[in-house]
């Protein structure tokens, strides 16, 4: 922080440490700054590379870092402000998720099994067996349609967004990858994932009338909206795959277990 400028004026404090990452907090006199420190998995991207990247392609959308340590994948960001936070209301929600198709339809012009035995019933186990074939299919269907591969946040939920005096800025871009836009629609919602159905059900509308039009350049509103369909369950098995690679390793975490479950249990949902 003295090579940038901006020298420690106090403690350094830890704010948060987990399987997954270390969060430090340092006061400066421009303000805290944040040092983060992820897990490795297969299935993350380095950090801070990536947030790099990304905030010279969106600026003012996602933070860039004040420092990176690729190797070590550490990095050092400045404080952004107050997250939008799960309990968010229903009009926040919106707007974060049309401001996000607008990143991603803006990013497709320069971007180019399941094993379920542990967690679920033999009842759910079966019916994700018998529904690969679907699974597939859906899989063909979708990549048969006009909307290409774009950026995918892949955790996008609202304590992974700021807002900011000029918008929206999103950030923790650890599960970030280049797949079909519409998978990242899965982790979106208010409150938590236990929810009333009622109210998850309004939300899923609203979402697509807010998120779906920004892609019309690509589809028509018909074509669009089977896409939104196809995508529902693939978006959650992505997150089970993403989670089930972090319960299996050592020493095991009950959480990730529960959450793969979870997630599975979407899938099945989504087809019903």
């Amino acid at each position: 922080m003295e090579r940038l400028g901006r020298p420690l004026t106090g403690p350094v404090r830890q704010a948060r440490v987990w399987r997954l990452s270390c969060l430090l907090r340092a006061p400066t006199g421009d303000g805290d700054v944040w040092f983060k420190a992820n897990t490795t998995s297969p299935l993350f991207v380095n950090e801070g590379v990536v947030m790099g990247a990304l905030a010279g392609l969106f600026p003012g959308q996602v933070p860039a870092p004040l420092a990176v340590e690729p190797e070590r994948g550490w990095m050092v960001l400045a404080d952004f402000g107050e997250e939008v936070g799960w309990e968010a209301p229903m009009e926040v929600v919106e707007e974060v998720t049309q401001t996000y198709a607008r990143m991603q339809v803006e990013a497709t012009a320069g971007l180019p099994g399941v094993d379920a035995a542990t967690w679920l019933s033999p009842d759910e186990e079966a019916g994700l067996r018998a529904a690969v074939p679907g699974l597939q299919a859906r899989c063909a269907e979708l990549a048969g349609n006009a909307v290409p591969p774009a950026l995918v946040h892949g955790d996008l939920h609202l304590s992974n967004v700021a807002r900011r005096p000029g918008g929206y800025l999103f950030f923790d871009w650890t599960d970030a990858c280049v797949a079909h836009p519409f998978l990242d629609l899965a982790t979106i919602r208010r409150g938590t994932a236990f929810v009333d159905a009622a109210d998850e059900a309004e939300l899923r509308e609203r979402l697509r009338q807010a998120y779906l039009p920004e892609w019309a350049s690509f589809e028509p509103p018909g074509r669009l909206a089977r896409a939104w369909e196809l995508a529902a369950p693939l978006g959650a098995l992505r997150q089970a795959v993403s989670y089930r690679s972090l319960a299996t390793r050592p020493p095991g975490d009950p959480h990730m277990a529960q959450s793969t479950a979870w997630w599975l249990r979407q899938v099945l949902a989504g087809l019903a």
